[in-house]
């Protein structure tokens, strides 16, 4: 699943939405607009629903999620 909705990824993934959902989704790559929301937060919920994730800046380059450059947001289950 691509999410790249300019800031509305911590609406769509917010802590009081249902995510069952994403049961059914083996990967996600998403587009994170930080100063929209909570990126630690945001990512903690898909490592609770069994997702590992890898963080990247716009290089590609490996980043953590407390980063400034921290741009995209690769999740597999794991």
């Amino acid at each position: 699943m691509k999410v790249d909705i300019e800031g509305g990824e911590f609406a769509i993934f917010g802590p009081g939405e249902d995510l069952r959902w994403l049961e059914q989704v083996d990967q996600v790559v998403m587009e994170v607009h930080g100063d929209f929301g909570d990126a630690a937060a945001l990512v903690d919920r898909f490592r609770k629903h069994g997702f590992a994730v890898d963080l990247r800046d716009n290089e590609g380059t490996g980043v953590s999620v407390a980063s400034s450059r921290l741009e995209y947001v690769y999740c597999r289950r794991s």
